[in-house]
């Protein structure tokens, strides 16, 4: 396995969407659609998060067990239908990272039921775990949500030991890349799509709700 991007420019942008996860949930929001194609970069070089149509507000218990999401990003717990709290969000922050790293996800399959049959029965596979990027990976993809590494101790780990956090924040940071945009609403870095395409929907949501084993 081939690493994709530099560790230095997967931290610079792990860094805030980790921010932006911990700071959703210390508002008992969780987000529920970490993915690829919600991470926006800015004229200024940082990242924004988009869509939160599928965000739940956990005001009242601090759990959810709402059955949605991308096979490639969903939790193993959502999977086998357990209420959850923002567990989810930090195995998708973790997909997602992997991806940056391999350039692949960890889980794969020819359809959605045979991502999500990886993600249930496969292990990540590492190239190497003595680094600090692979030691973070193998510890935000652990299939136990109560053993993940989540909010602050994703902050704290090692693999940001070397970050300025404040500089972060404020910007102060120069960014990896700069998207070439003449301004604020030039979407000419956007996939043309025809706005009547239909929703895709996966089985797999009505199968959970059910609690069927489908494999």
């Amino acid at each position: 396995m081939q690493a994709e991007f530099k560790d230095e420019i997967i931290q610079f942008y792990a860094a805030q969407i980790a921010l932006a996860l911990d700071y959703i949930h210390s508002k008992g929001i969780i987000y529920l659609n970490v993915k690829m194609d919600n991470v926006m970069i800015g004229k200024d070089g940082y990242l924004k998060l988009i869509d939160f149509h599928k965000a739940k507000n956990l005001y009242k218990t601090g759990k959810t067990n709402t059955t949605i999401g991308n096979p490639t990003y969903t939790a193993p717990e959502i999977l086998e239908g357990k209420i959850y709290d923002s567990s989810p969000d930090w195995w998708a922050f973790g997909i997602l990272l992997y991806e940056l790293h391999y350039g692949s996800p960890p889980f794969a399959g020819s359809d959605p039921f045979e991502v999500l049959k990886s993600i249930q029965k496969d292990e990540a596979k590492f190239s190497d775990e003595n680094s600090d990027l692979d030691h973070l990976l193998s510890r935000l993809l652990r299939k136990d949500p109560k053993n993940r590494c989540k909010g602050q101790k994703v902050l704290q780990h090692m693999f940001f030991n070397n970050l300025d956090f404040k500089s972060l924040l404020a910007k102060k940071i120069e960014p990896p890349f700069f998207p070439n945009v003449k301004s604020e609403s030039d979407t000419k870095n956007f996939k043309k799509v025809e706005a009547d395409l239909p929703m895709i929907e996966y089985p797999m949501v009505d199968f959970v709700k059910r609690k069927i084993q489908f494999w």
